[in-house]
């Protein structure tokens, strides 16, 4: 979440489809799960987050980081 700033109503173009901030931490995490599997190690697909579960876990991280310092909200 803190690698990723805030973007307001703007999205980023990836893929040719445009991203959210939510869709792009969903693909983050995506991407580092992948490299976390050891080579040859077939990826679990319901690890795969949506944009609606991924934005319901981000709601509840919010109050984790609530006082970090990096955390601007």
């Amino acid at each position: 979440m803190l690698l990723i700033p805030q973007m307001a109503r703007k999205k980023y173009s990836m893929g040719g489809k445009l991203h959210g901030r939510n869709m792009l931490i969903m693909e983050y995490l995506w991407f580092r799960y992948l490299a976390s599997l050891a080579p040859g190690e077939r990826p679990d697909p319901q690890m795969k987050r949506t944009r609606k579960q991924n934005s319901s876990h981000i709601q509840v991280l919010k109050g984790f980081f609530k006082f970090h310092r990096c955390c601007v909200s």
